[in-house]
């Protein structure tokens, strides 16, 4: 049993029991909605099997708020990346290039797949929002 806790908010535990298709473990990330997860286990008179196993560390989401980037170049990639996607994110970036000169944006790899997540870009001006993986 997985337990996310919110510091006074709602304690949403995950339950896992039975074997696992190791083939089908990418599907059992889990990441915390604050900074802790209480991992329960539990065991009755009838065990069987050789237990479990995981790996933890902690994700940097601190690059996720507002950030304006005045460098003549760079990269930026959504927290956690190439790893799984996390989830309740509410990013943006403002790209400032130096006086004269425009910003050339070239996205060199994409794996969002969440039906509700959304890449818009903001050209300037009176151009409308671009978002280059919708179909809306």
């Amino acid at each position: 049993e997985l337990l996310s806790d919110n510091y006074g908010g709602d304690v949403q535990p995950k339950r896992h029991c039975g074997s696992c298709d190791p083939s089908d473990l990418e599907r059992l990330n889990y990441v915390s909605e604050k900074n802790v997860l209480v991992v329960h286990f539990r065991t009755d008179y009838s065990v069987s099997g050789g237990g479990f196993a995981f790996t933890w560390y902690s994700v940097d989401v601190s690059g996720c708020p507002l950030q304006t980037l005045t460098a003549k170049e760079g990269v930026i990639s959504s927290p956690n990346y190439p790893q799984f996607l996390l989830a309740h994110l509410d990013c943006s970036t403002t790209i400032l290039a130096p006086a004269g000169q425009r910003v050339w944006l070239q996205i060199t790899d994409c794996d969002v797949e969440a039906p509700e997540a959304i890449l818009e870009l903001n050209l300037g001006g009176d151009t409308q929002l671009v978002r280059p993986f919708s179909s809306q």
